[in-house]
């Protein structure tokens, strides 16, 4: 069938809106397969890929009753009705820019961005067989684990399993308006760590803002005390009833999901400590790679503990950095203390249960290690919840912090 020359200008108007849109982040082929399964955004994601596939193959009639079809079924995704107002509109009109002249060019950026973002994860890396690099060991008590990749504006859930991780699912999320690093209180960045859910706040509690609720997260933590970052009131929340998502980048540095994702997820947090690794980017490793990993590490933990057992100073301080500090002292100072303190013992015995090892992301060749000590010698009995950050130093693991967790 001939087409027309006014269906040729519709086409051309329209490619151009798509390529304005999409191009930026990916070319468009029809032979790319959809990404691992996806959370309840699936449908959203899988859709709008059909569109713009629909686009891209001239299909404009189909392309304009898929996106109205999902507008009506997500009444208030405001991503749906700005590529049916540009699809409408370029039948009459030429468009150099997707959204109207009258509309926001905020708003109309922010949405682009999460058409960008919600296109790059239908079409995303595969990744059945590896995991986050961060992920080495996880206490059973947990049975799933939260990890964000800001680049990627996905949460990934994983399950807990002997030592082993298993995907579970993921979602698109929002981090703050800022972007990744979180310093100071007021900054609308996202902080980058390693942290724990600490309670639920149910919405009932809360303001329509946050939607479905809150798990709140603990920041500031260990690390980011030591390196002097401020700030409080880090949660993963929900979103207005009015609003099905927000843009990439949208938040005061908070995590933010879908309400229907929120309520999704809920099922695999426990509120009294879930781990999240929140990174920039998610550096991925084979399950063979992790293995050796957790291995290592843990081998460093035995010797640490067997070090202190002997009673031989030397051989226990020598797991430790130059660099240490308990946050109050440097090495000099801690080390002096806990050389009169040994010379008071007979002997120890150190019991270290419900062990976490993660590789703290966004620094180089750090591990955060945590876990419940029970400790007794012939002058003191005490436990406590530890938590040690060790560095790798020329090729050799050293404790560089030490405190209560």
């Amino acid at each position: 069938m001939q087409i027309s020359d006014s269906q040729r200008k519709i086409n051309s108007r329209v490619q151009k809106l798509v390529k304005v849109i999409f191009a930026i982040s990916f070319t468009i082929t029809t032979s790319l397969p959809p990404t691992l399964a996806l959370s309840e955004d699936k449908d959203i994601e899988t859709r709008l890929a059909e569109i713009i596939e629909k686009i891209h193959s001239k299909k404009m009639e189909e392309a304009l009753r898929k996106v109205e079809d999902l507008t009506k079924d997500f009444p208030n995704f405001a991503l749906g009705y700005l590529i049916m107002g540009d699809l409408l509109s370029a039948k009459y009109t030429t468009l150099n820019k997707p959204g109207s002249d009258n509309d926001s060019q905020k708003a109309t950026l922010d949405l682009i961005e999460e058409a960008v973002a919600r296109i790059n994860r239908h079409y995303g890396k595969n990744l059945p067989s590896t995991i986050p690099e961060n992920l080495i060991k996880i206490p059973s008590k947990y049975a799933h684990v939260i990890v964000v990749d800001a680049s990627k504006a996905t949460m990934y859930v994983f399950k807990n399993s002997n030592d082993e991780f298993h995907y579970v699912t993921n979602f698109y999320i929002s981090i703050g308006k800022k972007g990744m690093g979180k310093f100071r209180e007021g900054d609308k960045k996202t902080p980058i760590g390693i942290y724990r859910v600490t309670s639920r706040i149910d919405s009932s509690k809360l303001s329509d803002f946050y939607g479905a609720g809150a798990f709140p997260i603990n920041y500031p933590n260990n690390w980011d005390q030591l390196q002097g970052y401020s700030g409080y009131g880090i949660w993963l929340h929900g979103t207005p009833t009015s609003t099905f998502s927000r843009p990439p980048k949208a938040s005061d540095g908070c995590v933010v999901l879908s309400n229907i994702d929120f309520e999704t997820l809920s099922q695999y947090i426990d509120a009294s400590g879930t781990p999240i690794v929140i990174a920039k980017e998610i550096k991925w490793t084979s399950p063979n790679q992790n293995k050796k990993n957790r291995e290592a590490l843990l081998n460093e933990l035995k010797t640490w503990k067997t070090d202190w057992e002997s009673l031989d100073i030397d051989r226990y301080l020598n797991n430790y950095s130059e660099k240490f500090t308990d946050g109050k002292r440097d090495f000099r100072l801690w080390s002096n203390r806990k050389k009169i303190i040994n010379s008071r013992k007979q002997w120890i015995k150190v019991l270290i249960e419900d062990i976490s090892i993660s590789i703290y992301p966004g620094e180089k060749n750090i591990a955060a290690i945590t876990f419940k000590q029970s400790y007794k010698s012939n002058n003191l009995n005490d436990q406590m919840s530890k938590i040690q950050y060790w560095s790798k130093e020329n090729d050799n693991w050293k404790i560089i912090y030490e405190g209560k967790h």
